[in-house]
């Protein structure tokens, strides 16, 4: 999935006092500046925020946000915005991998079932992080019915033909992802799929959180570490606010007019192909190498052709 839906919002940087947890939708926490983290991240965030936790989970979700108060302004934003994207989109993806591919609901009817869901009243009612995932599932799965590929590809499956074609495997592949979760949304109403989706989110939380503190400690010195068990009364990166009531149909509007938008960028973009021409920076990174770095090879002479990379990534998940 690549439908990056971006808030863009700015908060003033006031902090709260002790603050109330999930559950009773008085307080809520955001980034003091909503552009710093991934706006999936953010919408995790709320969807958890919405959630009814347990006491365990109540204090598990405090250590959490604690932790990423202090891990996050000592990574860069590009370590963050990495690490906590591939979490969400692969956990995804593999969450119901394993389950067999329903191959009727591979039709249009399907996907008008989506948007009249997604468009509905009762839409206004699933957390922030689970419409976000709608929408976006419903893009790809319109992508998928509408493929060139799937009339071959059902032939082949009801005549139980083995199949071996390339473009047929990849969109085998693609389908066995994401038809799980077509297939809950489809069944679920609003309340059953917010409550199915509530451990999803806050596990996907706390293997974030994990993640963003291995990454963290294996890439700072010991010296410069920041230690987690200490507990701050006032945060630095994140604020407990106020919620406050919102129009729900302007933020509606402001997901279709992203999504539309991400819609259309250039995804055949050749730029992280591998070049035999050397970056327009180069020589200015050169002079910055040490005296003992290696000279290139004077007598070195480069392939005629580079290999050709393979996108192949979707048959590994």
């Amino acid at each position: 999935m690549k439908y990056l839906l971006l808030f863009i919002i700015y908060f003033n940087c006031a902090f709260s006092q002790e603050p109330q947890l999930a559950g009773n939708n008085k307080r809520f926490i955001k980034a003091i500046v909503a552009t710093s983290i991934p706006s999936e991240l953010a919408l995790l965030l709320e969807s958890v925020n919405e959630s009814e936790l347990s006491s365990d989970d109540q204090a598990k979700y405090k250590e959490i946000i604690a932790n990423m108060d202090k891990i996050i302004p000592n990574v860069t934003k590009k370590d963050l915005f990495f690490i906590a994207k591939s979490e969400i989109y692969k956990s995804v993806l593999r969450q119901y991998r394993e389950e067999r591919l329903e191959v009727q609901i591979l039709n249009k009817q399907s996907l008008n079932k989506l948007d009249a869901i997604i468009n509905s009243s009762e839409a206004l009612e699933l957390r922030p992080f689970n419409r976000w995932l709608i929408r976006a599932l419903t893009k790809d799965f319109e992508k998928l019915v509408t493929s060139s590929h799937l009339h071959s590809y059902l032939s082949a499956k009801l005549n139980n033909l083995k199949i071996k074609d390339r473009d047929l495997l990849i969109l085998e592949k693609k389908l066995t992802l994401i038809s799980p979760w077509i297939s809950r949304i489809l069944e679920s109403d609003i309340t059953e799929f917010n409550k199915l989706n509530s451990s999803f989110c806050f596990n996907l939380l706390q293997k974030i959180q994990h993640y963003l503190k291995l990454f963290y400690f294996q890439t700072k010195f010991k010296d410069m570490q920041v230690d987690l068990s200490k507990t701050d009364s006032v945060m630095t990166f994140f604020k407990w606010e106020e919620v406050k009531p919102v129009s729900q149909n302007s933020v509606l509007d402001k997901l279709d007019e992203i999504t539309d938008k991400n819609e259309g960028e250039d995804t055949n973009n050749d730029n992280w192909k591998p070049k035999n021409e050397p970056d327009e920076n180069q020589s200015e990174a050169s002079s910055m190498l040490p005296k003992n770095y290696p000279t290139p090879d004077a007598n070195y002479v480069p392939p005629p052709k580079l290999p050709e990379p393979v996108n192949d990534w979707i048959m590994d998940m």
